[in-house]
């Protein structure tokens, strides 16, 4: 089946996606969350409506899913009348004093395990990697799938994964992820040489 999902859509969706997981203003009245590591930090959070997006004439940008946690892939299966989304979430990737699935460390050098998480493999940790997946109406109807259960179980649990693909594009079959234990600029993990494809 070939698809019928114009280019342009599936890249005008996939931008989208991937600025409204990501947009942030550091202004007071748009914290409205805490991250459960660090209950002291606030979290801003503005998924806004994509109007600072510049696209070509005949264009439009406008949110498809927002929420998500660092996203930073996305591929699709099925054609333009019936589809479905799958998000690949960073997990922690990043490096800060909070973003630890392992929870955060107090000022005597004592870590401080993620709420209701003591392993840093729990099946709702936001510092862990997973696919989500959304119908064609940005409704998430499956995931997440790979979040790490203990070593060696689902993506590395310390990230950053950030690719994802279908062995035949839109027609489906066999789904790629990108993953690595390494971390960048200081995140946790264990080093070099752990990036695979899975």
């Amino acid at each position: 089946m070939k698809s019928n999902v114009p280019k342009h859509t599936a890249l005008s969706a996939a931008v989208a996606l991937a600025l409204a997981g990501l947009a942030a203003a550091p202004t007071p009245a748009l914290a409205d969350g805490v991250n459960k590591n660090c209950p002291e930090e606030s979290v801003y959070y503005n998924p806004s409506h994509g109007e600072d997006i510049i696209v070509p004439n005949g264009f439009k940008i406008e949110p498809f899913i927002t929420g998500l946690n660092f996203p930073t892939d996305i591929a699709f299966v099925g054609n333009k009348n019936d589809f479905r989304v799958y998000v690949l979430e960073s997990g922690t990737g990043l490096p800060g004093r909070c973003n630890n699935r392992n929870g955060t460390v107090d000022a005597n050098g004592n870590r401080i395990p993620y709420p209701g998480d003591p392993t840093g493999f729990g099946p709702n940790n936001p510092f862990t990697p997973d696919i989500l997946v959304f119908d064609d109406r940005g409704h998430r109807i499956g995931g997440p799938i790979g979040k790490p259960t203990g070593p060696g179980n689902g993506f590395q649990a310390d990230g950053p994964a950030i690719g994802l693909a279908f062995a035949h594009d839109f027609e489906g079959g066999t789904l790629y992820a990108t993953d690595s234990n390494q971390g960048v600029r200081g995140a946790p993990g264990s080093g070099n040489n752990t990036s695979r494809v899975v």
